[in-house]
């Protein structure tokens, strides 16, 4: 399943390029380097990427409640740690139990919530806690899809039970603000069009192996017509683009 997600989420070099402009402006008032956590963070899709930044982030602690997405984790930093000043440290938990929070201590400059806010049942309070493990002067950086961005991804009209799931589950842009407003921030928001493409034998791969939760979620029948009526679409191609624009909203504490 890691492996699955990786290929589904992970960010490409161009991409990487836009987000790091984004964190360094989140941490334009931090004194640097400074620490980042990355909460709900995966295999790594975003720590990883942040470990470069060695000229502004000396410390990344990221924090996950699987193991198997940490064990890939640390699989991803190997091929760039070694060469790295950056740090790398895991916690295996819940960020909004009290022990895992005390694990995760704070002084942070970054804190990432990157494509998990939709996952939690009480987002206003997982926003709080997160910007309880901020420093002075620092900031959270929460990436998502709106239900309107996710209706524009082409794959879900073969899959429209899912788009419904997602739709019912992430936020809309006031309300990602509202959050982080209610946590005390000052906000900003930017869109990052992100752009994959696949061989069409690797992008019909992917979603057999279904590595969205929605996708797992729908019934049988729906998921072997979507995947039909996709493997038909594609057929005379030999690679597949695919975009979506991916909501920023960066929250900062107030100088």
């Amino acid at each position: 399943m890691v492996r699955d997600y990786l290929q589904y989420r992970g960010l490409t070099e161009p991409q990487w390029f836009e987000y790091a402009r984004l964190v360094r402006s989140a941490i334009r008032d931090c004194a640097l380097p400074t620490r980042a956590l990355d909460l709900g963070c995966g295999p790594g899709t975003f720590a990883v990427p942040l470990t470069t930044l060695t000229e502004s982030i000396s410390e990344v602690v990221a924090v996950d409640e699987s193991e198997e997405m940490l064990d890939q984790l640390t699989r991803n930093f190997s091929p760039v740690g070694a060469s790295r000043l950056t740090t790398l440290k895991t916690i295996h938990g819940d960020f909004l139990e009290d022990s895992v929070a005390t694990e995760i201590g704070g002084g942070f400059g970054l804190v990432v919530l990157s494509e998990v806010i939709h996952l939690i049942a009480s987002p206003r309070s997982a926003v709080a806690a997160a910007a309880r493990f901020l420093s002075p002067r620092g900031a959270i950086l929460l990436r998502t899809s709106t239900p309107e961005q996710l209706a524009a991804c082409e794959w879900y009209q073969f899959f429209p039970e899912a788009l419904l799931i997602d739709q019912e589950r992430h936020h809309r842009e006031h309300d990602l603000v509202g959050m982080l407003g209610d946590a005390g921030l000052t906000t900003e928001v930017a869109v990052v069009r992100e752009h994959r493409e696949w061989p069409v034998a690797e992008y019909v791969s992917k979603f057999r192996a279904r590595p969205t939760s929605s996708l797992r979620l729908i019934t049988p029948q729906s998921f072997n017509i979507g995947l039909a009526n996709l493997i038909e679409s594609t057929s005379s191609l030999t690679h597949v683009s695919q975009f979506r624009d991916m909501t920023v909203v960066i929250g900062r504490q107030a100088r």
